[in-house]
């Protein structure tokens, strides 16, 4: 799932290892994007991402779902894993 604010999409991607470097490059359209897996476990990557998804507006008449496009742009940044303290 790639997401900017409230727009959604899911793409696909890969995982690439090369000379020690875990990338995943995520096929997002237009642009696509990478981050790579640092050695804590966080994931981070840098420019900006354009996400075309939608979002959730309803249901139909029929109990459908109902959505409108969106489309967002957010900064790559890094995102480092929680852990869990006290366990």
């Amino acid at each position: 799932m790639v997401s900017c604010g409230d727009v959604g999409t899911l793409r696909p991607y890969r995982v690439e290892v090369r000379g020690g470097q875990t990338t995943l490059v995520f096929d997002n359209g237009s642009s696509p994007f990478t981050v790579t897996l640092g050695t804590d476990g966080s994931l981070g990557g840098s420019g900006t991402v354009r996400v075309d998804g939608r979002k959730l507006t309803g249901k139909g008449p029929n109990g459908e779902f109902t959505y409108t496009p969106r489309s967002a742009s957010c900064q790559l940044e890094k995102l480092t894993p929680v852990t869990r303290r006290g366990s």
